[in-house]
């Protein structure tokens, strides 16, 4: 048995993509995860979630404003894990980011070096950071807001060079960490995110009925709502098409314009945030999903599994031209990419309900064995195996079957 004690900001019941993300790509077989999150009730429990995942919450107070509030909430996370790595005996050392995540997990590597280090970056900081150094203001000066991005990135850079392992879910992920920080490309290990088992059988009339959806075009949205998903340019998209039906799920910046739009725009259904099976059907009842990033560095390199959902259900996708989904969508027929502007965005729309009414029963063509869950629990169970030195054996057929929908109820 491998031991990993993982440290993450989120994971079941929460529903988010990190513990998608974490529950899906994660053996099960000769491994047991230990999972170190914050509690988001102010109750602190520990609790098995399915077979394989020992949950511990913590209290990470954030009473202090940016780099200010890292050390203490990094202490608390440092502290939980020395004292299970005493009580259970770990293994390996798991740091995912939100980075003061893997901080912890590095100044636990700091203090025992013999347990490796495995680091995953579900994104990139060097954008996000930097476009924030623009907004200075008299409470955070510009160059305070300098002060803690060279933090931020020192920080990034010392954990790259400790880790032992540095999972990246894209080839694009990869070469950034590489380009940005000076990561040696021996440490990446690429673990792509899976196409979902999709619930059979859905009934797509009845979805309609359900959610009061015309016979129309109906163009979906479910995800993060926030201006770097383009929920701003979906918004301006309902007001100058009044003959397609948007639907919008999810939660964020957006909720109460949206929850306002929808009771005055007769061709908006704002769902509010759904559960993975909802999103499913509601997706599967659509006509054409929409992903409209912004083309930047991060952006450019972050495969989102809202993706991965449509493909699973052979769905028509408009997208921003990202690298990373003209990377992975070339074996994908079921696609129109646009140009970033309103104008060519309309445009490409349109095409898109044109042609999943006209090619409504096309197979869009599947991907590469890479992008299936299976691929990626064997991909982290054979690293695992290279870093402690030890031989589980084959494979179990368990690890070939797909999991359950978690984040339903």
């Amino acid at each position: 048995m491998i031991k990993v004690l993982h440290m993450v900001h989120k994971f079941y019941p929460i529903i988010s993509g990190t513990s998608e993300r974490v529950f899906h790509s994660q053996p099960t077989d000769g491994v047991e995860h230990h999972i170190i999150v914050p509690s988001y009730d102010n109750r602190c429990s520990n609790y098995r979630y399915e077979e394989g995942f020992m949950v511990y919450q913590v209290r990470l107070e954030r009473r202090l404003p940016g780099r200010l509030s890292v050390n203490p909430r990094v202490n608390v996370l440092f502290k939980k894990a020395m004292g299970i790595i005493e009580d259970k005996g770990i293994d390996i050392i798991y740091g995912h980011n939100p980075q003061v995540f893997a901080a912890a997990a590095l100044k636990v590597k700091n203090r025992v070096p013999a347990i490796p280090l495995i680091y995953e970056p579900h994104s990139l900081l060097h954008t996000d950071y930097e476009t924030s150094l623009g907004k200075g203001s008299f409470m955070t000066p510009r160059f305070l807001l300098h002060h803690y991005f060279k933090y931020i990135t020192d920080t990034e850079r010392d954990i790259l060079a400790k880790a032992d392992r540095v999972v990246c879910q894209t080839e694009a992920i990869k070469q950034a960490m590489m380009e940005l920080y000076g990561m040696n490309p021996e440490k990446g290990v690429i673990g792509y995110n899976g196409i979902p088992d999709v619930p059979q059988a859905i009934d797509v009339p009845r979805i309609r009925r359900q959610y009061d959806l015309p016979n129309g075009s109906v163009v979906f949205y479910g995800g993060h709502l926030s201006a770097n998903n383009g929920v701003d340019t979906i918004i301006r998209l309902v007001e100058l098409m009044p003959d397609v039906t948007f639907v919008i799920a999810g939660k964020g910046e957006f909720e109460a314009q949206l929850s306002q739009m929808d009771r005055a725009c007769q061709n908006l259904k704002f769902l509010g945030p759904l559960s993975k099976d909802e999103f499913l059907k509601v997706a599967a009842a659509s006509d054409v999903l929409v992903f409209l990033r912004e083309p930047n560095l991060t952006n450019d390199s972050f495969l989102a599994l809202k993706i991965l959902d449509a493909i699973g259900l052979n769905k028509w996708i408009l997208s921003s031209r990202l690298k990373i989904m003209q990377e992975v969508l070339q074996h994908y027929r079921n696609i129109v990419f646009t140009d970033f502007g309103i104008g060519p965005i309309v445009e490409s729309l349109r095409l898109a309900c044109t042609q999943s009414e006209e090619r409504r029963n096309i197979q869009g063509a599947s991907l590469p064995e890479a992008f299936r869950w299976a691929t990626t629990r064997g991909t982290m169970r054979s690293m695992y195996e290279d870093l402690v030195g030890k031989d589980l054996g084959p494979i179990s057929q368990k690890e070939a079957l797909p999991r359950a929908n978690a984040a339903t109820s």
